[in-house]
């Protein structure tokens, strides 16, 4: 059987990998929302955060992909301007509900949470070939190394504890939620390789080798549980009142074991292939290629057997000042997030009372899986509800096709 006729080798394995991603999997952060200096409360909450970003595929370009319209040369070409070396596409999605009761020093929470993620790294001319064939590579090789895909979706329950000191001048608080996950699905791949098409379309040389885990296929709904883990949750800040604040949180430390129905997959690929004239290989997802076979060698090794993958932790610092009677807060904090793919991201975030309802805010962010981001928040409470809602869209304003930035989120809760 040929490589192209093979139906784990054709064309589609690579939008596969780098837009697998559309699982669609925003860091909500919902303790540094619901915790308060109040002796004594309960709140039920719930939460829910979306964001997508990406250093080159345009929210135009992903809006028409999903969609399966026709992607014109114009379209592709904003993305082909965008395109690096290393090229990044991240999402995440999280929602939960949680609920949290305090008394004096000491309080007790619960929190049930489902989490999806997924990231991928790209060369320039993968994503290239999947889109523009190989006709744009005559007398040259199209770099394939430089992938990496990770994907993610789980579920976790936990509780934890919560101690509140304020004996001192300095106040600080301290919440440790230690939890159990059931995995739902999990891939992981790698690859790296080239393809040389002669300056006369006549000739093809093809070497690509992949590595890739996946959990159990056979059930990928919500309540599917194809692994077990561990994960814990923990949150710090101190400060002093109206003046300063300091807050540190660390979440979803932990992996998870997927049975041993899961898949390891490895694929080492060489061939050549002279005597036909190849404009483009992707013409077909089944092309039936007619040629001389010069050589092949070819190493496909399918296995089950159980992996292990770590969460994608986030750790998050910042520090905040007041100012205006503590109506104004500016600070500036640094965040990563641990899928092999995000930079270390650096940030800054203001938010002022408008009035004892509302309050608003903005946050401008650098790094991450792109240069630049931008988020515009609000906080609105009545009486014992209250609502902070967040979306990020700012840089498709100011910057144009310059990346995918899209997103937003919502903590809500009731106090009792």
């Amino acid at each position: 059987m040929s490589f192209f006729n093979n139906p784990i080798c054709t064309s589609k394995i690579f939008a596969a990998f780098i837009f697998c991603s559309l699982t669609i999997t925003v860091y909500a952060q919902p303790l540094t929302k619901v915790l308060q200096n109040d002796s004594v409360y309960s709140t039920l909450y719930g939460f829910a955060d979306y964001y997508g970003a990406g250093n080159a595929v345009t929210n135009k370009f992903m809006s028409a992909y999903i969609k399966n319209n026709f992607l014109d040369d114009e379209l592709k070409q904003s993305v082909y301007d965008n395109l690096k070396d290393k090229n990044k596409l991240a999402y995440h999605l999280e929602t939960g509900i949680g609920f949290i009761h305090k008394k004096n020093k000491w309080g007790w929470m619960v929190q049930f949470q489902n989490q999806a993620h997924s990231a991928s790294q790209f060369g320039s001319d993968l994503f290239r070939l999947y889109f523009g064939g190989n006709a744009q590579f005559k007398g040259e090789t199209a770099n394939l190394d430089n992938f990496d895909f990770n994907s993610i979706q789980f579920q976790s329950l936990g509780a934890g504890l919560l101690y509140h000191n304020t004996s001192k001048k300095i106040d600080w608080q301290l919440a440790i939620m230690p939890s159990i996950v059931k995995g739902q699905t999990a891939y992981k791949a790698n690859s790296d390789g080239g393809l040389y098409t002669s300056s006369l379309s006549d000739s093809l040389y093809f070497d690509m080798n992949v590595a890739a885990n996946f959990s159990d296929t056979a059930t990928r709904k919500f309540s599917a549980w194809n692994g077990t883990g561990m994960m814990t949750d923990i949150y710090f800040r101190f400060g002093e009142d109206k003046n300063w604040l300091v807050t540190i949180s660390l979440t979803n430390l932990g992996n998870v074991s997927w049975n041993a129905k899961s898949g390891s997959l490895l694929i080492d690929t060489n061939y050549a292939y002279t005597g036909i004239e190849i404009a483009n290989i992707l013409d077909s997802i089944t092309l039936q290629i007619n040629g001389t076979e010069e050589y092949k060698n070819s190493l496909l090794n399918y296995t089950t057997d159980n992996f292990t993958t770590t969460l994608p932790s986030v750790i998050d610092m910042m520090v905040q000042k007041s100012f205006a009677n503590d109506n104004l807060h500016l600070g500036i904090g640094f965040r990563n997030v641990n899928d092999k793919v995000a930079t270390p991201q650096f940030y800054f975030t203001s938010d002022y009372k408008l009035s004892s309802h509302l309050i608003i805010g903005a946050n401008l962010y650098s790094g991450g899986y792109k240069p630049f981001s931008a988020t515009l928040t609000a906080r609105l409470s009545f009486g014992k509800f209250f609502i902070a809602p967040s979306v990020s869209f700012l840089e498709e304003i100011f910057r144009g096709n310059k990346g995918t930035a899209t997103g937003a989120g919502v903590v809500a809760g009731w106090r009792f």
